[in-house]
């Protein structure tokens, strides 16, 4: 459904008023008249500074400041020495205070990886003093990357195999973008739909899931329309001649609602728990909603078993990633404690695995976190014991060759909801792919820190 021109907004402005407060409904009256000012004055320069790029394929490591530039580095090394990997990788960062000297010279020993300082990079006209922080780098590297089709991962996130065969997928090349998903929908407003007269994706659908964003795969050049091509002054019988990356865009409209989205942060990052699903609405805006491709299957959880004084719990320590065959692709650490910290001794790391993670399972807001002992491992929500059963999987198919979980023939079923069913969780020696990437993982983080507190100590000496 197409957005409201701006009497609708205007008449949908009344309505939603009734409804929110003063101070909502004034931010609603900005961004709905933003969002056309947007469309007629910035649309066209905006598609144009988008499609200037140098290279084709590429990742994206959007970070900055020491805790992020370590766990990216791990990552780096992965994808390079264990997954072999060639693919050229990018390092983002926002500002000098971003990158110190000693993680520059690393990321420079890394074979084609290289270090883009997002704020030397000329802004979109549109809100061009918007002050680029958290979530919102992320969006700006994927804008801003070199490359033509970016697989932006979070600097906590690592591959579990060679990432150059997502970019040959036939979902990939069929719809040009992959997104992974997240069970979790708490948090999602649907006013952020409702406001420009779009639908909500989950009103209506008990098999909703949310998008997970630590892991994004999308081409911007693909198959133009020709309202694209005369937006950027190009002729479209010109598509058949040597300007190919241009001829073949595809999504760098949805790129600049993504930067409308994210100027406006302040209104949707509250409401949509924080960038989760703003790529999803990003494509909503573009009129491209049925071409937002998301991998149906949840994640899983991994957990790691903890002695507290109040008896055994399993903390979470992040998702594990499926892609389109349910082989597991991606390691994602979305729990503090779980992330490598270059001044902390500990790091989670699971020792069990849950089953999928179903449309109906949320993350109980009655779990506590808690700082973890021995200091500086941050926090992690943690189950008790109780609500966890590590021995389901016996009567499972297990298949180890295909990494899976479980198969949907067997009796092993997906985690639902936590209070109602017990989290049914599976021994990490059940994915050999998951457990030597976290192994070497490991090891390569063991390095850096020793050489990196020899560093520091050899500069304070």
């Amino acid at each position: 459904m197409k957005g409201p021109c701006v009497s609708d907004a205007w008449l949908l402005l009344f309505v939603l008023v009734t409804v929110h407060s003063a101070a909502t409904a004034n931010k609603l009256q900005r961004i709905i008249l933003d969002r056309h000012v947007f469309k007629e004055t910035y649309a066209a320069p905006a598609l144009h500074n988008i499609s200037q790029v140098k290279e084709q394929k590429g990742i994206v490591f959007p970070c900055g400041g020491t805790k992020q530039l370590a766990n990216a580095y791990v990552g780096v090394r992965v994808i390079r020495d264990y997954l072999v990997c060639d693919l050229p990788i990018e390092i983002a960062y926002y500002g000098a205070h971003e990158m110190d000297a000693y993680h520059e010279s690393l990321f420079k020993g890394v074979i084609n990886t290289k270090l883009t300082d997002l704020s030397a990079v000329k802004h979109l006209e549109y809100k061009a003093d918007f002050a680029v922080t958290s979530f919102a780098i992320k969006a700006f590297a994927i804008i801003h990357s070199s490359f033509a089709e970016v697989l932006c991962l979070d600097c906590d996130n690592i591959p579990l195999y060679n990432p150059s065969a997502l970019f040959t997928g036939p979902q990939y090349q069929q719809h040009g973008n992959i997104f992974w998903s997240d069970p979790n929908i708490n948090g999602l407003d649907p006013l952020v739909y409702q406001m420009f007269g779009l639908s909500v994706p989950w009103e209506g659908r008990e098999d909703f899931l949310a998008s997970e964003s630590g892991q994004i795969l999308i081409n911007r050049y693909q198959q133009a329309s020709h309202t694209v091509l005369s937006a950027l002054q190009i002729d479209p019988q010109a598509c058949k001649c040597a300007s190919q990356l241009l001829c073949r865009q595809q999504h760098t409209d949805v790129l600049y609602w993504l930067w409308y989205v994210t100027a406006n942060s302040d209104f949707f990052y509250p409401r949509m728990h924080g960038d989760k699903d703003t790529y999803r609405l990003a494509f909503a805006l573009a009129n491209k909603a049925s071409q937002f491709n998301q991998i149906r299957s949840g994640p899983q959880l991994g957990l790691a078993p903890w002695k507290r004084p109040e008896g055994l719990f399993y903390v979470s320590a992040g998702f594990v990633q499926p892609d389109f065959a349910n082989r597991t692709a991606f390691y994602h650490r979305v729990e503090h404690g779980a992330k490598f910290n270059p001044a902390s001794p500990l790091t989670l790391h699971p020792l069990f695995v849950t089953t999928t993670l179903s449309p109906s399972w949320r993350r109980p807001a009655g779990v506590t976190w808690f700082d973890l002992e021995y200091g500086g491992g941050g926090l992690a929500t943690h189950y008790p014991a109780s609500g966890v059963n590590t021995s389901a999987y016996q009567q499972c198919c297990m298949s180890s060759a295909s990494d899976a979980s479980y198969v949907s023939s067997c009796s092993c079923q997906p985690t639902s909801s936590y209070n109602d069913n017990m989290m049914l969780a599976i021994p990490i020696s059940y994915f050999p792919e998951l457990r030597r990437v976290i192994s070497i993982s490991k090891k390569i983080f063991s390095t850096y820190q020793h050489d990196l507190w020899r560093h520091e100590a050899l500069n304070q000496s």
